[in-house]
């Protein structure tokens, strides 16, 4: 919704396409976690090509908005990657599956940047 309204506020068109239905069967936690990590990296791949753009136009309002996209995607990306490497290092122990959960569980989250 950022970016939207972000192309609407510089009266720029927009054309919302349909995506296509999320996969819905996975091998187990790991492979959940490994597929999200892997979206978030293609996700950092089409902001950065978002922002070589803008930049290439010297488009310098869109450089500025895009730059906290890059920051966010910096740090889903870290939590991906410590989540899959706990979900490796754990294994199937089901005790320190349950500490995962409570240490997961206990996140809170960051209220939105005021605009």
């Amino acid at each position: 919704m950022k970016l939207l309204d972000f192309m609407l506020d510089r009266n720029a068109p927009v054309s919302l396409k349909s995506i296509g239905e999320p996969r819905s069967s996975y091998d187990g936690l790991l492979d959940i976690f490994q597929s999200a990590l892997k979206q978030e990296r293609e996700v950092s791949g089409q902001i950065e090509a978002l922002y070589d753009l803008a930049f290439q136009e010297k488009s310098f309002a869109a450089l500025a908005e895009l730059q906290w996209f890059l920051t966010e995607q910096v740090e889903e990306e870290k939590t991906c990657r410590e989540i899959v490497a706990k979900l490796k290092m754990i294994h199937d122990d089901p005790a320190a599956m349950l500490d995962l959960d409570r240490e997961l569980g206990s996140r809170t989250a960051e209220a939105p940047a005021a605009e």
